[in-house]
């Protein structure tokens, strides 16, 4: 992902051959076969798109991730919006195939749960909010888009701190 953001244009079919198996897989976890193709490649053509503007000092698997989480989200709001029956919501944590990848993906879960103590009350409120697709009643919208992203800018300062990524 370094040499992709350097410009390095050779870097793209192994940067899309390590990405897309695990951001499929994700997704697939998510939503239904037919809606993760086309989610996973939203999120790369994103990533892509934003290659240039990569921090090299973030994984760039947790960026393609979160990307894919946000694309995810997209598509189910999305779909309620179409009056299409909505995505039943599946557990992204159901257990893979593969055994370490279980373990590690539950190190990430309570890595998480870890840093989402150190927040203060407020900012653990709204990211639950936002992980629950819901706005509190009593806040108004732009009120919570700037809790949110205040939010967020929190927990990944701790990220860092805590877990150095």
């Amino acid at each position: 992902m370094r040499r992709l953001a350097d410009g390095d244009r050779d870097a793209a079919r192994p940067v899309f051959s390590g990405l897309w198996p695990e951001l499929r897989r994700f997704a697939a976890r998510a939503l239904d076969e037919e809606a993760a193709d086309d989610v996973a490649q939203r999120a790369l053509v994103t990533l892509f798109g934003e290659a240039a503007g990569f921090d090299p000092a973030r994984d760039a698997l947790a960026w393609g991730l979160a990307l894919t989480a946000w694309e995810v989200r997209t598509e189910r709001k999305r779909r309620t919006r179409a009056r299409l029956d909505p995505l039943p919501a599946r557990d992204v944590t159901t257990a893979p195939d593969d055994p370490s990848r279980e373990v590690e993906e539950r190190r990430r879960a309570a890595a998480l749960h870890e840093t989402l103590a150190e927040l203060p009350a407020l900012d653990r409120e709204t990211i639950e909010a936002v992980l629950d697709e819901r706005r509190p009643d009593d806040v108004a919208e732009a009120a919570f888009r700037k809790r949110k992203e205040r939010a967020l800018g929190r927990l990944r300062t701790i990220w860092r701190l805590v877990h150095g990524e």
